[in-house]
């Protein structure tokens, strides 16, 4: 039996949907079996990095991204406005890392899966445009936020829940990467997990913001690190806290904050 290629020219009435196909064998007269498959039309709005979709939901699955996958330099667009995507992106191998992280608020949806990890070397946004988009946050996952620019930022109009949000930002505490306060709604995260502070300062000024530590017994804020509540909740735990670095609270800070 031969091989040959084939051109087909398809007509979508929208800029994506299924389509059945099968193949005519002429020497025998008989057809395969129908298979489906789904075509999306994309426009490339953001270049590299720009979410698809069109194979699976495997994050380090290039053919599912525009040009190329994310990396520390090259942001994560997921942007459920310019087309429909059969799927999104699950992370569940190790080695995930973007820029920025933009999930704009349309129907769209990230999931990290337990024991892995997603870098992200720039700013956070849920919901951009709009208030629908999804991060799920599985038990045992983590993000964990790099870089070396003076500020980044959490941000968007959905709340964000962490599993495990791990903060190494530079060498010291003049790397800032700060929870925003003024959207409405607002920029809010919270946690299942533990906070881990290794380098940089982590400043919460949304006051609906929780985080918490779970991990253990003594919490240890490193001399490359600190923790500023300038809003917000530190969730009441069973541990005690080894500064040596920066811990500062304002009077923003939820009244019950910290405990036993």
């Amino acid at each position: 039996i031969s091989q040959h290629t084939d051109t087909l020219n398809i007509t979508l009435a929208a800029n994506s949907g299924f389509v059945r196909v099968r193949a005519y064998y002429a020497a025998c007269g008989t057809y395969t079996v129908w298979d489906t498959l789904y075509v999306t039309v994309v426009t490339n709005v953001y270049g590299p990095g720009q979410w698809v979709g069109g194979i699976s939901t495997d994050w380090f699955n290039a053919l599912n991204w525009c040009s190329s996958l994310p990396s520390a330099t090259i942001d994560a667009n997921i942007d459920g406005d310019y087309y429909t995507s059969p799927h999104f992106p699950v992370i569940n191998a190790s080695g995930a890392v973007c820029q920025n992280m933009n999930m704009y608020g349309v129907n769209e949806a990230l999931t990290i899966n337990s024991g892995y990890n997603l870098d992200v070397y720039g700013n956070w946004e849920n919901g951009i445009n709009s208030y629908s988009s999804t991060f799920t946050a599985n038990s045992g996952s983590s993000a964990t936020f790099k870089g070396t620019t003076s500020n980044q930022y959490i941000n968007g109009f959905i709340p964000t829940t962490f599993n495990n949000l791990i903060i190494n930002r530079g060498s010291d505490t003049t790397t800032v990467l700060e929870d925003i306060v003024g959207n409405t709604p607002p920029a809010t995260i919270n946690m299942t997990g533990s906070l881990t502070l290794t380098n940089g300062l982590f400043i919460i000024s949304e006051p609906t913001s929780s985080i918490q530590y779970t991990a253990s017994g003594t919490m240890t804020i490193p001399s490359t690190a600190g923790l500023e509540l300038n809003g917000g909740n530190f969730v009441r735990g069973n541990f005690s806290i080894t500064n040596n670095g920066l811990f500062r609270m304002t009077a923003n800070a939820a009244d019950d904050t910290l405990g036993n």
